[in-house]
C-alpha cells in the first residue's frame, strides 16, 4: 500500500484495501489503519473519518488509532471532533499517555483561539481538571512529563 501510495498509484492501494473485506479485522486491522492514514494524507477526509470510526469500534484497546484520528481532525481544525475522540480514547484506555499529552496541547490551542474571558476562566478549570484526572492515571515515568509539558 505504502509503495503504491509513494509511485502515486491510490487507485491500485485501494483495491488492495479492497480485498480485506473477506479477511476478518483481527487479522486486518493494521492495514486498514495504514488505509485510513493514505486516505488522509490525500485529502479524503471523509473516508478516513469513517475508517478510523469503524477501527475505534472494532479495535478499542489500540490508542495510536485514537492518536491518528485526533490529529486528522486537529490538521483540519476540527477541534470539537479532535476533543470527541481524545475523550472517547481516555474513556477506553486511560493508561495511554499520548492522549493525554494530545488533550493537553489541544486545550491550550482552544484556549487562545478563545477571546472571552469567562469562556477562558470556563476552559482554564477544564484544564485543570485534565492535569488532575492524567496525573492519577498515569505511570510515575510520565508523571514528570505531564507537568514539563
Amino acid at each position: 500500500i505504502k509503495l503504491e501510495e509513494r509511485i502515486g498509484n491510490l487507485q491500485r492501494a485501494r483495491a488492495i484495501l479492497a480485498r480485506l473485506k473477506e479477511v476478518s479485522i483481527e487479522r486486518s486491522w493494521r492495514v486498514i489503519l495504514e488505509g485510513a492514514l493514505l486516505e488522509a494524507r490525500a485529502g479524503n477526509i471523509l473516508v478516513a473519518r469513517k475508517v478510523f470510526k469503524f477501527l475505534m469500534e472494532n479495535v478499542p484497546w489500540y490508542g495510536p488509532i485514537y492518536q491518528e484520528a485526533f490529529k486528522l481532525e486537529e490538521k483540519w481544525e476540527k477541534y470539537g471532533r479532535a476533543l470527541q475522540i481524545i475523550q472517547h480514547g481516555l474513556s477506553v484506555i486511560p493508561h495511554y499517555g499520548p492522549l493525554w499529552f494530545s488533550a493537553i496541547r489541544l486545550h491550550e490551542k482552544m484556549s487562545s483561539l478563545m477571546t472571552n474571558r469567562i469562556d477562558k476562566d470556563i476552559h482554564l478549570n477544564s484544564f485543570q481538571k485534565i492535569i488532575e484526572d492524567a496525573s492519577s492515571v498515569l505511570s510515575k515515568e510520565l508523571t514528570w512529563k505531564l507537568y514539563f509539558e
